[in-house]
C-alpha cells in the first residue's frame, strides 16, 4: 500500500502480526530500526474504538496526547 502523506502524520501499513501464546506481538524490523526501538523499549498501547494504537512512550506519545486533548477541547467533546 501507499503511504498517505500529511505534514503532520504518515500512515502506512507495514505488516499483518500475529499474537503469540502469551501475547506477545513482534513488531516489524523496519518500524523498529525507523523509530529507533531497542528491546524493552516502552510501547505505549491506545485503544481506539475497536483498533489498538501502539506508540513509542517517548515526547512523541506525551505530544500526541497533549494534541488529543486539545482537539477534544475544542470540539466540546
Amino acid at each position: 500500500m501507499t503511504p498517505i502523506e500529511d505534514p503532520v502524520l504518515l500512515v502506512e501499513y507495514l505488516t499483518t502480526a500475529r499474537l503469540g501464546e502469551k501475547g506477545q506481538l513482534t513488531l516489524p524490523k523496519a518500524y523498529r530500526d525507523a523509530v529507533a526501538l531497542d528491546t524493552g523499549a516502552p510501547i505505549a498501547v491506545l485503544q481506539v474504538g475497536s483498533g489498538l494504537l501502539l506508540i513509542p512512550e517517548d515526547a512523541r506519545f506525551r505530544e500526541l496526547c497533549d494534541r488529543v486533548a486539545a482537539t477534544f477541547a475544542r470540539h466540546g467533546t
